[in-house]
């Protein structure tokens, strides 16, 4: 704690003399000369008659133009105050400073929506998630407010992070986490999210001569008697504020740009999404983290709405996960891929629309704007980061694609369990190949001491085999493949017959995610799932019709999907006996495979590729 204070006067020092030396005010060279500061229990008296007003007055962000007056003017009345003061334009707030210099804030810049909007549903996920995401294998979603009635974006998609190899280095406890200390272990977060207050200020103090903008960032450390003995200068000195929540009169510490500077690193080519009023008003918060690491960084440039900036948390992990479930109606209705990488996450912001409304995710009802701001040589591109994997059963290889770095780091097969070393055959910053290892079933990226998330090896687990069907008069024996969906995942499969080693045809079909069972018996001509403009390409240069030619027809089989490969009719009416079925069977499958491939995600084409025999 002494250290700490002995740190921020030697830093104090610093700045006092560049002020002198620059005529930042004062005389050349002179110290910052700080009032004695008050006891503690002069602090928490002024708080206290903070609180009460709010409590009494009935002051809000709907009545704050007509209740203004009246607030300010008991809040002098008080006597605890050295200045009150109010910004009665768009920021909405009122502001005291105690005689040590330490400054009050009640920020009237977001109305509690309280509830969700109809449009954004997020039940019924589980296992949903795609199985990767384009982050550090840790990452933070912060939620700051300290009253339960503002919605809470990072709540709603926090228990679908994990799964994709998302993990959170701040838990938090109910709806206070974000605190200072929460703030200042972020060095290696690849992804930061915030939902909270934000402030704009033009505050007077020794290191803000002229009345500068300093814009703050609210977390949800409240005040002490400790805090104000260990953070007294930053207190003093306005590089840190307390706010009150003017719902309910819960105090916050809020830090300022200069504090977020010195004190809060983040990941290299890290993404900062602050969710918060004002803190993309200017580059001065965003220069702060590009400093300290980020790539990234976006911010709106006024008062928020709450429920807006909810929608637009969701739409934002909505569109860079791939789930496009949060808020369906604002997506089109073909299946999700994913992911999405950040700038496409935000240049979708800006040109979808809001479902039912006239203006778009990077937007509010007022007008805010959500400003997205890039270090210069470095924007946000978290490295290493698995954007898709390509497992060959047929070569035993597996293919990673995304960000990598351009020297060769270790690939690990089962990272949570046994920890494979997966023989590296070729590495570049965009592709990574590898030998297939047995029994591994997922796998990460290690470079430089950073981890990528995880990638599942999906390994098809095929069941073939022939089966007889009854039909009366004329039965069938007929020659499948059964595939899991849970392997495939959901959206579009490519299907392509091998002969004799040769890929022959090429088709692509779609299935959904969920629907019933087909007996196998009812496995007949019209209940396949068919390409689209029932066309195939064919490899030898020809186009054919679907479905003859003897294609490979697949069935939506509930759980799974049925590939059948051929069949051959018998009976009393064909004169043929199960003997001859079994032999044109065999005769017809003989040399033929086929290969499934679904494609992760786009605009790459890379795939997960399954081989049966």
């Amino acid at each position: 704690m002494a250290l700490r204070n002995a740190w921020l006067f030697t830093v104090l020092g610093l700045l006092s003399l560049a002020c002198g030396l620059w005529g930042c005010g004062g005389n050349s060279g002179e110290d910052v000369q700080l009032p004695p500061p008050l006891p503690y229990e002069v602090q928490e008296a002024a708080m206290q008659a903070v609180r009460d007003e709010l409590s009494s007055s009935g002051i809000s962000v709907e009545n704050f133009t007509d209740k203004v007056d009246a607030f300010v003017a008991a809040m002098r009345a008080t006597g605890k105050f050295s200045e009150v003061g109010f910004e009665s334009a768009e920021s909405q707030l009122v502001w005291m400073t105690l005689s040590d210099g330490v400054q009050f804030v009640i920020p009237f810049d977001r109305n509690a929506a309280g509830s969700a909007p109809p449009a954004a549903g997020f039940e019924n996920l589980s296992g949903r998630v795609a199985s990767g995401f384009p982050g550090a294998s840790k990452s933070a979603l912060l939620y700051t407010f300290v009253d339960s009635r503002y919605l809470n974006a990072t709540g709603a998609v926090r228990p679908y992070l994990s799964e994709p190899g998302y993990t959170q280095i701040t838990e938090g406890s109910g709806f206070l986490d974000g605190s200072l200390d929460d703030f200042e272990k972020l060095q290696d977060v690849g992804l930061l999210y915030i939902d909270g207050h934000g402030v704009e200020l033009y505050p007077t103090t020794p290191l803000n001569p002229g009345r500068k903008q300093w814009l703050y960032l609210a977390t949800s450390t409240e005040p002490s008697a400790e805090l104000k003995e260990t953070y007294q200068v930053d207190l003093q000195t306005k590089r840190l504020i307390i706010g009150f929540e003017p719902k309910n009169g819960n105090t916050m510490i809020l830090m300022s740009h200069l504090y977020v500077r010195d004190h809060v690193k983040v990941g290299n080519k890290s993404l900062v999404f602050i969710n918060t009023c004002y803190n993309g008003r200017s580059n001065l918060m965003a220069d702060a983290f590009i400093a300290n690491g980020a790539g990234t960084v976006l911010g709106w440039s006024r008062r928020v709405q709450d429920d807006d900036a909810y929608g637009s948390g969701l739409f934002f992990f909505d569109r860079l996960i791939g789930l496009r479930q949060l808020i369906p109606n604002a997506h089109s209705p073909t299946s999700p891929s994913w992911p999405s990488l950040i700038s496409e996450t935000v240049s979708a912001m800006q040109v979808t629309k809001r479902p039912g409304l006239n203006y778009e995710f990077d937007t509010d009802k007022f007008g805010a704007k959500l400003r997205v701001f890039s270090a210069s040589n470095s924007p946000a591109m978290i490295r290493p980061s698995i954007h898709a994997l390509a497992y060959d059963s047929e070569q035993a290889t597996i293919t990673l694609f995304g960000k990598f770095g351009p020297n060769p780091g270790v690939v690990l097969g089962n990272p949570e369990t046994t920890g494979v070393n997966m023989p590296i055959k070729f590495w570049s910053d965009n592709e990574i190949r590898v030998d297939y290892v047995s029994g591994v079933t997922e796998v990460l990226v290690e470079n430089s001491s950073f981890k990528s998330n995880r990638a599942t090896v999906q390994t098809g687990e095929f069941t073939v085999g022939e089966e007889v069907i009854p039909a009366g008069t004329q039965q069938a024996l007929v020659s499948f493949i059964d595939i899991p969906k849970s392997a495939l995942a959901r959206g579009v499969l490519s299907v392509t017959l091998i002969v004799n080693g040769v890929d022959k045809w090429n088709y692509v079909i779609g299935f959904p995610v969920a629907s019933q069972a087909i007996p196998l018996a009812n496995t007949n001509f019209s209940r396949y799932l068919a390409p689209s403009a029932n066309i195939v390409t064919s490899l030898d240069g020809g186009i054919y019709n679907f479905p003859s030619m003897g294609y490979p027809l697949v069935y939506d089989n509930g759980d799974r999907l049925t590939v059948v490969m051929f069949r051959s009719g018998f009976g009393s009416i064909s004169g043929w006996t199960l003997a001859d079925a079994q032999n044109a069977v065999r005769v017809g499958t003989a040399g033929r495979k086929v290969r499934f491939t679904k494609s992760l995600f786009e605009p790459l084409n890379t795939s997960s590729t399954f081989v049966a025999p």
